[in-house]
């Protein structure tokens, strides 16, 4: 029996309008760059990067323990701020940091902890909430997509999220939903 390393992120997805404003965005970038690596995640705002789970049912009780943890965790309200761009070809939408996502942020790092993920220097106080709109990137593809994002006027954007995305990295397909975990509506 093969024991398989998962490397997993977690995201706030993206309820509604503001879910298909972003794909749609997402499309309109990928159709200039030839680059659609990032349509196969749905749209969400990252709260925890991504780190390693050893096995698979780690993988599987962590995902029972997240959806116990944040049963009664209040959703955050998401407001959009500017565009960016990550080194290794990565475009995003900023998003505010709200006390919500912050006590959700360092819930689930303290959470993740348990399965031996450890803050990285972009976590914690230095973290940059977002949500990717393209990845993958080359320097004339990031420059395309970074003025395609910022035509398209989403700064200021508010948005709601009812529900965590547990995210698999997959080598042929990229970033994938594996799981859900559903936060309190009140």
């Amino acid at each position: 029996m093969s024991t398989q390393a998962y490397r997993i992120g977690i995201g706030c997805v993206l309820a509604d309008a503001a879910g298909d404003a972003i794909r749609q965005l997402e499309l309109k970038i990928a159709e200039q760059t030839g680059s659609s690596l990032g349509l196969s995640q749905p749209p969400h705002v990252t709260v925890k990067r991504p780190f390693v789970i050893g096995s698979l049912h780690e993988l599987e009780e962590f995902i029972h323990r997240l959806r116990q943890l944040v049963q009664d965790m209040r959703a955050p309200d998401i407001t959009y701020t500017s565009i960016g761009d990550f080194a290794g070809g990565s475009v995003y939408i900023a998003v505010q940091k709200s006390d919500e996502l912050k006590s959700l942020h360092e819930k689930l790092l303290s959470f993740c902890a348990g399965y031996g993920a450890s803050a990285d220097e972009f976590e914690g106080d230095q973290s940059v909430f977002h949500t990717t709109v393209a990845m993958g990137l080359n320097d004339d593809q990031l420059a395309g997509a970074r003025a395609i994002a910022e035509t398209a006027q989403l700064a200021n954007m508010s948005a709601t999220s009812n529900k965590l995305v547990v995210l698999l990295e997959t080598e042929v397909n990229g970033w994938v939903a594996i799981g859900t975990a559903k936060l309190s509506s009140s």
